[in-house]
C-alpha cells in the first residue's frame, strides 16, 4: 500500500513470515475457516452456487453442507462445453438433495459483450463470453451474491518447482503473463521487493493470491459486478494465513482439496 505519511510503499499484510501448523489440526482449522466463510455469505443475502466437477466448486459444495437448503446451486453447460460438468453436478445435486438447475451458456446481446470487454480491459475473451448473457438472465435480477470457487488453487502448489524449494525462481512468477510490457515487469519487481524476506513457499502462495488471481482475477470479478455480487470463499486472509502454515508435504502433492471434502462432506 502507499503510505500517505511519506509517500513510501509499503506491505500491510503480511509482515513477517507465517507460523507453522501440524497437517491434521492445519486441515482442520481450514475445514472451519471456508465454512465459516460460506455460512457469512447466506446471513448477507441470497446466494446462488456455482456447482461443476471440478475440485474448487466441489470444496465450496462440502463448506456449504448444513446450509444446503440456504443455497441455490447452478452448473453452466452447453451442447460444446460443461457435458462432463453438468453430469456430475446433476449426480451431486441428486445425493445431497440440492436446489440446482443446468442453465445453457449461449451468445448474449453485443452491447453486453461490449461492456463486459470494457469492463474487464479486453483481458477475457473466447468461452467467458458465453457466459455473460446466462448470467445477467438467470441471476442479474434477483438480487443475488453469486458464491464461486475462484481462486481455489491456492490449496495447490500453483507456482512451487519442487515440493520443497529452497530459493524462488522469479521467472516462474512471471511465466503466466502472456504479455510483459515494461509497465508489468516494472510492477513486478516493485511488488517482488515487498515479499523477498519471506520463505520460497510463502512467496510463491502471494504471487497466486496476489498477483494472478489478485490481478487477473479480480478485473473478472469487478466486471461481473454489473449482474450480481461475487464472493468466494477462498479470498480470505485468514484462509491463506493457514495454508501458509500448513506442512509443505500436505501442500505439495495438490490435495488438500480432497481432505476439505472429504472432512467436511464426502460426496
Amino acid at each position: 500500500c502507499l503510505s500517505l505519511r511519506d509517500a513510501t510503499r509499503r506491505r500491510f499484510w503480511p509482515r513477517q513470515e507465517f507460523g507453522s501448523l501440524g497437517a491434521d489440526a492445519g486441515i482442520q482449522i481450514l475445514c472451519d475457516q471456508l465454512q465459516g466463510m460460506v455460512k457469512g455469505a447466506v446471513v448477507r443475502g441470497n446466494v446462488v452456487a456455482s456447482l461443476s466437477g471440478g475440485k474448487d466448486s466441489r470444496t465450496v459444495l462440502a463448506a456449504s453442507r448444513d446450509i444446503f437448503e440456504s443455497i441455490e446451486y447452478f452448473t453452466l453447460g452447453s451442447d460444446s462445453h460443461g457435458s462432463v460438468d453438468a453430469t456430475i453436478a446433476r449426480q451431486l445435486a441428486e445425493k445431497n438433495g440440492l436446489n440446482h438447475k443446468v442453465v445453457q451458456t449461449g451468445p448474449g446481446e453485443p452491447w453486453l459483450t461490449a461492456l463486459f470487454d470494457e469492463m474487464t480491459g479486453g483481458l477475457v475473451w473466447g468461452s467467458a463470453h458465453a457466459i455473460v448473457e446466462p448470467m445477467r438472465r438467470e441471476i442479474a435480477s434477483s438480487n443475488y451474491i453469486h458464491m464461486n470457487g475462484a481462486a481455489g488453487e491456492i490449496c495447490s502448489p500453483f507456482f512451487w518447482h519442487s515440493a520443497n524449494p529452497t530459493a524462488v525462481r522469479k521467472r516462474l512468477l512471471m511465466s503466466k503473463h502472456g504479455s510483459k510490457p515494461r509497465q508489468i515487469r516494472e510492477a513486478f519487481d516493485e511488488w517482488y521487493e515487498t515479499v523477498e524476506q519471506f520463505s520460497p513457499t510463502t512467496i510463491y502462495n502471494l504471487a497466486f493470491a496476489e498477483q494472478l488471481e489478485g490481478r487477473w482475477q479480480g478485473i473478472v470479478e469487478t466486471a461481473s459486478n454489473i449482474f450480481y455480487e461475487s464472493f468466494t470463499p477462498f479470498c480470505n486472509r485468514k484462509i491463506i494465513e493457514t495454508i501458509c502454515s500448513l506442512p509443505n508435504a500436505v501442500v505439495c502433492e495438490g490435495k488438500l482439496r480432497f481432505e476439505i471434502i472429504e472432512r467436511l462432506g464426502p460426496q
